[in-house]
């Protein structure tokens, strides 16, 4: 979002009915959970340095599983997946 329409929704909110800003209350607590999930997410992913299984730095992200990033190791020998 541009600076400008940033402060253009601040403008607006303040203009907003009772009712109106339960509801964007209601929008930003569950875009907040989402926020705060992808920097969880984010946050693994930097922590993953290399393969629990054989200590190979060369890894990949393989997809999800219940919610958290899976990662498969790139080494030969190994080639085995892992979740954080």
């Amino acid at each position: 979002m541009k600076p400008t329409d940033l402060h253009r929704f601040l403008d607006d909110l303040r203009g907003m009915s009772a009712d109106e800003c339960l509801e964007v209350k209601t929008v930003l607590r569950l875009r907040e959970g989402q926020v705060e999930s992808s920097l969880v997410m984010r946050e693994a992913e930097k922590a993953i340095k290399a393969c629990p299984h054989c200590g190979c730095s060369s890894v990949a992200k393989a997809g999800s599983k219940d919610g958290r990033q899976r990662f498969k190791c790139k080494s030969k020998d190994c080639s085995k997946s892992f979740k954080h």
